[in-house]
């Protein structure tokens, strides 16, 4: 099933409805559970948020030396950004869409995808992306990142980006967290309905304490 995301409430309700209209029984339950499952899931992310943002309010400027502070330190240690996530067209999304196996969001159609996270980058962090796709073959091996305008190696598996550690910052502010994508593709060229042009295709991405 593929999903269109950035839906009215309408829309989420009716598709909710038209999910569960032909269920019964244990099949519903398990229906329900996964729409519960789903919104706690959002909501939980959103008290995440919030409490990263009101650690910032309460500290709006950076310590004047470098090294951990009580300010800092109550900036979230893990941050995980999910594609079921509102992300902007203006940040280089299309809409949510599903696979068989989970959410994903296709880069596009500019070469840039970007991402502010708010983290405690007074100890050093790295980046781990689990993708759907890689879209053109050489994005594998020539994506790059950076991370407040400084580059950062990656290394990318079968699925998988990791990138080397952060440059570790006292500031108390969001991290900007960009990928250039060099190649970029149009489905319809080789013959599928989709004449989107895409680069490479998330299903999360995780900013956790770097390993050692």
């Amino acid at each position: 099933m593929r999903i269109q995301g950035n839906l009215s409430y309408s829309d989420i309700l009716a598709s909710i409805h038209r999910e569960l209209s032909d269920k019964s029984g244990e099949e519903l339950k398990a229906g329900v559970c996964e729409q519960l499952a789903i919104l706690s899931f959002e909501i939980a992310r959103l008290k995440q948020k919030q409490k990263a943002y009101a650690a910032a309010l309460r500290n709006p400027e950076a310590p004047a030396s470098p090294g951990p502070s009580e300010a800092i330190m109550q900036l979230p240690s893990l941050a995980e950004i999910d594609m079921r996530e509102a992300l902007d067209a203006l940040d280089g999304f299309y809409p949510l869409e599903y696979a068989e196996d989970g959410p994903y969001r296709w880069t596009g159609p500019n070469a840039t995808a970007r991402f502010q996270v708010w983290i405690d980058r007074s100890v050093p962090v790295q980046l781990d992306a689990l993708m759907f796709s890689f879209g053109d073959e050489r994005n594998r091996a020539e994506i790059t990142l950076l991370v407040d305008g400084v580059t950062v190696p990656v290394h990318c598996g079968d699925k998988m980006i990791r990138s080397d550690p952060f440059p570790v910052t006292p500031d108390v502010a969001a991290s900007e967290i960009i990928f250039h994508i060099p190649h970029t593709f149009c489905p319809a060229e080789r013959g599928e309905e989709d004449s989107r042009r895409l680069g490479v295709a998330f299903r999360s991405v995780k900013i956790k304490p770097a390993i050692r």
